[in-house]
C-alpha cells in the first residue's frame, strides 16, 4: 500500500525548513522521518477519517496520507 499520494507541489522539511514554527503550516513527519509541509497558500481545510489525513485545496483533496505510514501531524494555526 502506498503511504503517500502526493497531487500538487509541496514542500518537503529539510534544511531550513525542518522544524520551524509558522503560523498557519502543516507538518507531517513520516515514519520514515521525512517531513512534509504545507503552508497556508497550499490548502485551504484538511481532514482525518481514521484511515487518512487529506489536505484540501478549495474542492480538491491535494495531499492523501495513509495514517499507517504517518507518525505525526502537527497543524500550527
Amino acid at each position: 500500500m502506498v503511504g503517500v499520494l502526493f497531487i500538487q507541489k509541496n514542500i518537503f522539511c529539510t534544511g531550513a525548513n525542518a522544524g520551524r514554527k509558522e503560523k498557519d503550516m502543516i507538518q507531517i513527519t513520516m515514519t520514515g522521518g521525512n517531513r512534509v509541509c504545507w503552508e497556508k497558500a497550499q490548502y485551504t481545510d484538511y481532514m482525518y477519517d481514521g484511515k487518512v489525513f487529506v489536505v484540501i485545496k478549495g474542492a480538491e483533496w491535494v495531499g492523501i496520507y495513509n495514517i499507517d505510514q504517518v507518525k505525526e501531524i502537527r497543524v500550527d494555526v
